[in-house]
């Protein structure tokens, strides 16, 4: 109870800071991530940034609402259900800056799956400026990952169990499929 008392209290105080510079979408550069997927700016989340077969089946049902995908300006947490946060922290380059990324961990999220989406984010070039147009397909061991099963199998991952992954991205499909081999 303590813990879930304790992350509530700093998405509070974390909304009230975003709402002193909510007017103006270009005066912070705090990213946020959600399981090392990249979710938008701090003034402009947009949860429909998750690939549609994750988002399906496992974000809606645990971490918010799907009927409240498009958030506010003035309140772009407010579906989001504090129970499934496991961890929720900002790293930043420097104490002075503004620039920074707020990371949230929900609690079925394994280092394995994090690992994947990290390896995403990095290796696929210019996701967040054209991630509106791109479907991202995950692939486990020679088969597309479709099923809640295979989705809850995913994220479970164990980064040991992960022997290599791969990024292809098709640019003129706007597809990027991420091909994982598991040991």
């Amino acid at each position: 109870m303590k813990h879930a008392i304790k992350i509530l209290f700093i998405t509070i105080c974390l909304c009230l800071n975003l709402n002193a510079n909510a007017h103006s979408p270009n005066s912070d550069s705090l990213s946020v991530y959600i399981d090392n997927i990249f979710v938008g700016k701090r003034c402009c989340v947009d949860f429909d940034k998750i690939p549609s077969v994750l988002s399906t089946n496992y974000y809606c049902n645990y971490l918010f609402d799907c009927s409240h995908t498009k958030t506010s300006v003035n309140d772009p947490f407010s579906s989001i259900n504090q129970k499934a946060i496991k961890k929720l922290f900002i790293e930043k380059s420097d104490i002075i800056s503004t620039n920074g990324i707020l990371h949230i961990r929900t609690k079925k999220a394994k280092e394995g799956y994090l690992y994947v989406n990290k390896y995403i984010m990095d290796n696929v070039a210019n996701l967040d400026s054209e991630q509106d147009n791109i479907k991202i397909i995950y692939v486990y061991n020679d088969k597309e990952v479709e099923t809640k099963d295979e989705v809850m199998h995913l994220i479970g991952l164990k980064k040991w169990r992960i022997k290599t992954v791969k990024v292809v991205q098709y640019e003129q499909l706007g597809v990027i499929t991420v091909y994982i081999t598991g040991k």
